[in-house]
């Protein structure tokens, strides 16, 4: 059948393009609709209103809720209406477009909980896998299936259900399903609110982390989490508060190190052009003024000290660019930089002094 009006992609131009057409725009009399299958036109449709239940925005454990009714309300639809001969092969297409969508969605949800879990792993460090992103996408899956049937079944809510299969559980990869919408929740806001790992000023940035980490944990307190999840939640907060402040220490005496190493180059340059006009200078003079002349002894003096600063210079820029290829090749030596104990100092003096102010 002719299908008008989707999309600008189920449109193609009839006939050859000529090399001098390529890069127009062409004609829109040449435009005729592509026959579109039903089949695929459906599927289309199908994908189109299950993604939009997930929103495919920030990953929220909900998805397993929202999609599952909105399947419900598809079949409802398909089961009600058309010609019995194509409702089984519309209800096989919705289900294998749900899993599709659930597949996209559990990826999203579980990308970001391993974010938030192995925030940086191996980047200031020995790499450690606190976290099993693909287990969890399994995890997920489950009960993204029980969710579904569930919805097709209608023998109630799915939101029971799921919570009341996918209970307690002391793996943060099958966590039960209430921890799963609490903590999602959580770590959306905590991820959002982080501070960004940028050059600056170290002991602002340490505050900054400070600050964060109060705040996430405050928001973990209230997430309503079991105690497993909570404590797993908070000791992962801790590691990513401490490679944040690592992080923000790097970015800084990299940059640091970066405008040092420029400056000098800017004072070699300097010197450079001294010793070229001081050289044309000697040129001039020796021909116009005799051996020993004090203003030529003059120009050589200053000469032979701007070859040793010119040395001097080299040889810094020399040092600082090697000590700044040491830092990049290896980012865990940071930790020995002037820079991480700026971090670090602000950081633990914003906390102690909030420990303070909290205290009865």
């Amino acid at each position: 059948m002719n299908i008008q009006g989707i999309s600008p992609a189920f449109f193609a131009v009839q006939g050859k393009t000529s090399a001098a057409q390529v890069g127009t725009v062409p004609d829109l009399r040449a435009l005729t609709p592509i026959a579109i299958s039903p089949v695929a036109y459906t599927k289309f449709d199908f994908l189109q209103r299950l993604r939009s239940s997930t929103d495919g925005g920030p990953a929220d454990g909900t998805f397993l809720q929202r999609l599952a009714e909105r399947y419900g309300a598809l079949r409802t639809e398909i089961e009600s209406g058309g010609a019995a001969d194509s409702k089984d092969e519309w209800l096989t297409m919705l289900d294998e477009v749900y899993d599709e969508v659930a597949a996209e969605a559990a990826d999203r949800l579980s990308g970001t909980f391993d974010v938030f879990f192995d925030f940086g792993s191996g980047r200031y460090g020995e790499a450690v896998d606190r976290f099993d992103r693909q287990a969890f996408k399994s995890h997920l899956l489950a009960m993204a299936q029980d969710a579904k049937s569930a919805s097709a079944s209608g023998a109630g809510s799915v939101e029971e259900l799921l919570a009341a299969k996918y209970a307690a559980s002391n793996r943060m990869e099958s966590m039960s399903f209430t921890d799963v919408v609490r903590l999602s929740g959580a770590i959306r806001d905590i991820l959002g609110a982080a501070p960004a790992i940028a050059g600056g000023d170290t002991k602002t940035y340490g505050a900054a982390v400070a600050d964060w980490q109060s705040e996430a944990s405050r928001r973990l307190d209230s997430a309503g989490l079991s105690d497993d999840a909570k404590s797993a939640a908070e000791a992962a907060l801790r590691e990513q508060a401490a490679t944040r402040l690592k992080g923000g220490a790097f970015v800084r005496a990299v940059d640091s190190m970066r405008e040092k190493i420029e400056e000098s180059m800017r004072e070699l340059a300097r010197l450079n052009a001294q010793r070229a006009w001081i050289d044309r200078q000697l040129e001039r003079l020796a021909k116009e003024l005799p051996p020993g002349h004090p203003m030529l002894q003059q120009l050589l003096e200053r000469e032979r000290q701007l070859i040793e600063e010119t040395k001097s210079e080299s040889l810094r820029i020399k040092e600082m660019q090697e000590k700044r290829k040491g830092v990049v090749d290896d980012p865990s030596s940071v930790t020995e930089l002037e820079e991480y104990a700026q971090v670090v100092g602000s950081y633990q003096e914003r906390l102690s002094s909030a420990e303070t102010r909290n205290e009865p």
